[in-house]
Parts: C-alpha cells; sequence; structure tokens
C-alpha cells in the first residue's frame, strides 16, 4: 500500500494551536507559554513519520439507513446515506503521523511537563488534521479535472453515524497499513485520522468545507465552522 505522504513536510503554527490549549489567539497567551509552544511546534516535525493512503470503493446502492458497496461492505447511517445518494464511489481516507510523536507525548506526561506535553499534543493534532485534509484536496484538484465532484466528508463516531463502522472499513485496508484499531475503536498511532468523501457526477466540490459542520459537540475548542444540522426527510 503506497504511502501518499511520502516526504511530506509537517508544519504547524502558533495561532493554530492556541485555541487547542484554551487561548482565543496567540495575543493572549503568556511569553513563557508561547515560548513552550515555539519550541514544541520546532520539535514536532522530527517525531513525525507522516504516512497516507486512500483506497476507492464502488457504491452500488444507496437506502434510507445505510449504503451497500462493492465487495459486499455495507454501512449504516441515515445521514451517510443522504450524504452518499448522489455519488458513485465512496474514497476512504486514512493518515498518521506515526508512533514517534505519542510516545514522546506519554513520556513528556510521565516525567510531568505538562505544559511541554500539553503544547505538543495540540501541535501534532493540528498536524494530523492539517495532512489528512492535504489528501482529501489532493483528491478535489484530481476530480475536478475531469469534470466530477465531492461530498463534504465524513466519519464514523461523526453525528449520525455509529462508530462501531469504522471496524468494517479497517477491514477491508489490510494488514501492511501502519494503523490499527484497539478493543475500544480507537485509532493506533494514537495521533491518526480515517475519514470519507463520495467522488460524484455533478463537478461541485465540497470536500474541503470543514467537518465540522457535521459534528454536533458545540463547545469544541477546535471548531472551524458552525453545526449544521441536517434537514429533516
Amino acid at each position: 500500500m503506497d504511502n501518499l505522504l511520502h516526504r511530506t513536510s509537517v508544519s504547524v503554527g502558533l495561532d493554530e494551536i492556541s485555541r487547542l490549549i484554551g487561548y482565543p489567539s496567540p495575543e493572549h497567551i503568556s511569553a513563557p507559554v508561547r515560548d513552550t509552544c515555539l519550541a514544541e511546534i520546532a520539535r514536532l516535525p522530527a517525531l513525525c513519520e507522516p504516512w497516507g493512503t486512500w483506497r476507492d470503493f464502488e457504491l452500488r446502492s444507496t437506502h434510507a439507513d445505510r449504503i451497500e458497496l462493492a465487495g459486499g461492505l455495507r454501512l449504516s447511517s441515515r445521514r451517510l446515506a443522504r450524504l452518499m445518494r448522489r455519488a458513485r464511489t465512496l474514497r476512504l481516507f486514512v493518515a498518521t503521523l506515526g508512533d514517534g510523536v505519542s510516545h514522546e507525548i506519554r513520556r513528556l506526561v510521565h516525567d510531568d511537563c505538562m505544559p511541554e506535553a500539553m503544547a505538543l499534543d495540540a501541535a501534532a493534532t493540528v498536524a494530523i488534521h492539517s495532512l489528512s485534509e492535504d489528501l482529501i484536496r489532493r483528491t478535489c484538484d484530481e476530480v475536478q479535472k475531469i469534470g466530477l465532484g465531492t461530498t463534504t466528508r465524513y466519519a464514523p463516531g461523526y453525528t449520525g453515524w455509529d462508530i462501531r463502522d469504522i471496524t468494517a472499513l479497517f477491514e477491508t485496508l489490510g494488514q501492511e497499513m501502519p494503523v490499527r484499531l484497539n478493543a475500544q475503536l480507537m485509532m493506533r498511532p494514537e495521533k491518526s485520522l480515517l475519514s470519507i468523501v463520495g467522488l460524484t457526477d455533478d463537478g461541485r466540490v465540497a470536500a474541503p468545507l470543514e467537518q465540522c459542520q457535521g459534528c454536533d459537540l458545540l463547545r469544541c475548542s477546535a471548531r472551524e465552522a458552525p453545526y449544521r444540522a441536517p434537514r429533516a426527510t
């Protein structure tokens, strides 16, 4: 399975992590905390081994509460079914920063270096979301060239889609993938993301829109767009 993030650089800015550590903007961060954040941002690239891939599944049928894909894969969600009703293909994305940064965060916690651990964790969270978005934007560029479109992104565990479907998706990806699920359906390494978009015939590219629009965790400090509740059907 090819690593589509091979040689991809990892970088984040102070403004991107300020909200994750509880500040509305970098201007509100005290000098000692700012220095800690900048130091952990500088260390982050050396701790990461970016890896990412995607896989396409032909959409065979869409029902009111589920979709059925080639190979017998069935995913149950009314909201997913609405999202995919005009799609021809489901594209599954997986990205990870690797084990190194997670090990370092745990070491910092163990050594009671909590400001450093918090800053590094926030920087890694921003980085993995950026890498996942990079894969999706590549898809958007690809499909635009041939006149296709995309849905917005979505994932198991988002509002309206049971997290348990992540097991079925992982089973399609094979043993060579460097990301695994534990018994609690959490991905390992921790700084990993899985998401999907649908590929459509309508030429409208919607995937870069923030996944926040589909999440009803209204007080999330990482929110970048307002929640958009699904229309009644």
